[in-house]
């Protein structure tokens, strides 16, 4: 028995990542994924690389929205200790 890999179509793959037909058609050639019979050979091996790059690209994009938010509050408390320093001197 011959063990074959299971392939999947452009639009297979489209559903599975949740991206557009054409934007696999696009990461197929800009990753030089082999054709056959004028179709892309595209392996769960190629999909779990793509999503893990595009897990990847989106981390940096949540960490910066949570630091963005430490630093609104680090500089609100910030705000809030020089205005209770300026009333404290102006009771002296």
């Amino acid at each position: 028995m011959v063990n074959e890999i299971k392939t999947y179509s452009t639009k297979e793959t489209a559903e599975i990542l949740g991206i557009k037909e054409r934007a696999v058609q696009t990461r197929c050639k800009k990753d030089n994924i082999r054709k056959k019979d004028n179709k892309y050979l595209i392996t769960d091996l190629i999909i779990a690389d793509w999503k893990q790059k595009e897990e990847a690209n989106a981390k940096p994009n949540a960490n910066a929205n949570a630091n963005a938010t430490q630093i609104e509050d680090l500089e609100n408390q910030l705000k809030d200790l020089k205005d209770e320093a300026l009333l404290i001197s102006s009771k002296h």
